[in-house]
C-alpha cells in the first residue's frame, strides 16, 4: 500500500520521540542508581557499527579557517565565532586532521568498525570559486588515499564547490567514479545562497545520475540570515543547528513549485525539525 508523505513523516516523528524518551529514561535510571553503565560504544553488539557523520580536515585548511576567523577577513559572523572557538582547541584540531592511526585507535577504543569521512563544515563554501574547486579536489584526493590505506575502516563523501555548479558536478563525478567516494556533502548555504536556487540543480542531477546520496550538513547562518526569507517561513530561527533543516524546508517548498530531481539525500542529526516544517502545509 502506497503511503503518503505526511503519513511517513508522522511515523518518523513518532519514532524519533520514542528513541529520545528511551534515552532520557536510561539517563535518569543511571543517575538514580549512582553506578554508570558500561558505555554502549564498547559493548559487544553483534553487528557492524558504522559512524556516518565523521568530520575531518587537513591541517592547512584548519589553519586557514583559524586565520580567517582571527582576522575577520570574511563577512560571516557565525563562521568567525565558530572557528575562533574551535580553532583555539589544539586537541580538537589535531584529531580532525588525523585520518590515520590515531583515528583508528579512537575507533577501536569506542567500538566503531568504520567511519564515513567528510570534510568538516563549512568545507570549501567560504572561499571564491577557484580556491574552493582546488581545495575540494585536493581534499578528495587526501581522503581517497586514507581509504586506500584503510579500506575496511574508512569510506568517504566527496567535497564540492557549489560556487561553481558545473565544476562541482565534474568533481562529484571524479570523486565517485575515480576515487570511489560514496556520495557528496554540502554544508547548508554557500555565502548566503541555498540549494533551492535552480542554478544548483546540476548538483542534484549529478548525484542522481551517479546513484549516490547528497548529504546536507549544517553550518553557521549567513551574515544576513536570509535562511527562510522567500520560502514562506519568515526568518527568525537562529543558530547553526537550524541551518540544514531550513535548507531542507526551502527545497521542499521549491519542489512544490517545480519538481527537484529525485536525488537520495540525508540531513545531519535526522534533519532535526525539518519534518515538522514539511508538515506545516
Amino acid at each position: 500500500m502506497k503511503r503518503s508523505r505526511r503519513s511517513f513523516l508522522q511515523d518518523a516523528i513518532a519514532l524519533s520521540a520514542t528513541l529520545t524518551a528511551d534515552r532520557i529514561a536510561s539517563a535518569r535510571e543511571q543517575s538514580q542508581s549512582g553506578s554508570p553503565k558500561e558505555p554502549a560504544a564498547v559493548r559487544e553488539v553483534g553487528y557492524k557499527r558504522i559512524a556516518t557523520e565523521e568530520a575531518w580536515g587537513p591541517s592547512d585548511l584548519l589553519a586557514t579557517y583559524r586565520k580567517m576567523a582571527a582576522s575577520k577577513s570574511i563577512d560571516d559572523p557565525g563562521f568567525v565565532a565558530l572557528w575562533a572557538r574551535l580553532g583555539a582547541n589544539a586537541q580538537l584540531v589535531a584529531r580532525l586532521a588525523d585520518i590515520g592511526e590515531g583515528r583508528i585507535r579512537d575507533m577501536d577504543a569506542t567500538g566503531i568498525e568504520m567511519q564515513v569521512l567528510s570534510l568538516t563544515s563549512p568545507g570549501v563554501q567560504v572561499f571564491d570559486a577557484a580556491t574552493a574547486n582546488q581545495i575540494a579536489s585536493d581534499t578528495n584526493d587526501q581522503v581517497a588515499e586514507a581509504i586506500r590505506k584503510y579500506p575496511t575502516r574508512f569510506a568517504g563523501l566527496a567535497a564540492a564547490a557549489p560556487q561553481d555548479p558545473r565544476a562541482a558536478t565534474k568533481e562529484i563525478e571524479r570523486g565517485v567514479r575515480k576515487l570511489g567516494l560514496k556520495g557528496v556533502i554540502i554544508n547548508s548555504h554557500t555565502r548566503g545562497e541555498f540549494l533551492d536556487d535552480p542554478k544548483f540543480w546540476d548538483i542534484f542531477e549529478a548525484a542522481e545520475a551517479l546513484n549516490v546520496p547528497l548529504y546536507l550538513h549544517p553550518q553557521a547562518p549567513p551574515s544576513d540570515d536570509r535562511t527562510l526569507r522567500g520560502a514562506g517561513f519568515g526568518g527568525r530561527y537562529p543558530g547553526i543547528r537550524g541551518r540544514e533543516r531550513f535548507t531542507c524546508a526551502r527545497c521542499h517548498t521549491q519542489w512544490r513549485v517545480r519538481p527537484l530531481p529525485q536525488t537520495a539525500g540525508g540531513a545531519g542529526a535526522r534533519g532535526r525539525s525539518a519534518p515538522f516544517l514539511a508538515l506545516s502545509d
